[in-house]
């Protein structure tokens, strides 16, 4: 497991970086990935600052979703090619 200790180590990763809208820093892993229980669709996130590193699940439709009205959930911050 890698842990960024900084929040620009954080944006510096290879991948698709995101910033989650209270602020954590998430890496794309795998989209399309199927609930076997429910059928939905969902996105892998790999978590690298500032909390515990970790992986989660999330519903696809929280990609481009507005949990406050005009703020999106999770922003592209930075694409970087490895």
């Amino acid at each position: 497991m890698f842990l960024c200790k900084m929040e620009a180590e954080a944006l510096s990763m290879p991948g698709l970086i995101y910033r989650h809208y209270k602020g954590g820093i998430y890496r794309l892993v795998l989209s399309k990935v199927k609930n076997t229980d429910t059928g939905q669709l969902g996105i892998v996130w790999e978590h690298l600052w500032p909390h515990k590193h970790g992986y989660v699940w999330r519903p696809e439709s929280e990609l481009d979703d507005e949990p406050v009205p005009g703020v999106k959930r999770f922003v592209l911050v930075s694409e970087l090619k490895q």
